[in-house]
């Protein structure tokens, strides 16, 4: 796929995030017969866009330092997440007090780096106590092992819950925590992973 190719679907996706925000974050911004991967959930989001949309939200500022603070911390154990799977409460919109934030981590392992031992399970831990219910699945290893996961927590994230206060069933987002991606902008990002 060319640069310029990448970009123009990037732009699809950003404008559908778009719609998707504007319209309570709906599991499609139409209807299921026109839906597709580019403008149904989960959508595509880089990590600030994700912080910039919901830092006004009641009940979601408290996750930016403490899931900034673990990506770098992740970092430093030999650990690099690039994307993540989010969705639950926390995406529900007309929920003023979102239970926790729900994600998989997609990660990979640093070249050249020794990896630390029980590093994720220390991070769960943590995150948990934080109101962060994170978890793993290395990007580097078996496709099938963390397709599956992917599958699975598309789904266990994409349940329609008795405490969603909104309309409709909220989508999923998917993550882009890669330095560099569209519109990864947030101040101290750039300088911890690049």
């Amino acid at each position: 796929m060319t640069d310029a190719l990448f970009a123009r679907l990037q732009n699809t996706w950003r404008s559908h995030l778009h719609a998707a925000w504007s319209n309570g974050f709906p599991l499609v911004t139409g209807t299921i017969a026109e839906s597709s991967p580019s403008n149904a959930s989960p959508y595509v989001a880089a990590l600030e866009e994700v912080f910039a949309r919901l830092a006004g939200l009641p009940g979601r500022a408290y996750v930016r330092q403490p899931l900034m603070d673990l990506l770098h911390d992740l970092y430093e154990a030999g650990y690099v997440v690039d994307f993540m799977l989010a969705g639950g409460s926390f995406f529900d919109l007309e929920n003023s007090s979102p239970k926790d934030f729900d994600a998989l981590c997609l990660y990979r392992a640093r070249p050249n780096v020794t990896q630390r031992a029980n590093v994720l399970a220390g991070a769960r831990a943590r995150c948990l106590a934080q109101r962060m219910d994170l978890r793993f699945a290395a990007i580097d290893g078996e496709p099938l092992i963390y397709l599956k996961a992917l599958s699975y927590f598309s789904i266990l994230y994409s349940q329609q819950k008795p405490t969603y206060k909104g309309a409709h069933r909220p989508g999923l987002l998917l993550i882009d925590t890669r330095p560099g991606a569209a519109g990864s902008d947030l101040p101290g990002y750039r300088a911890r992973y690049v």
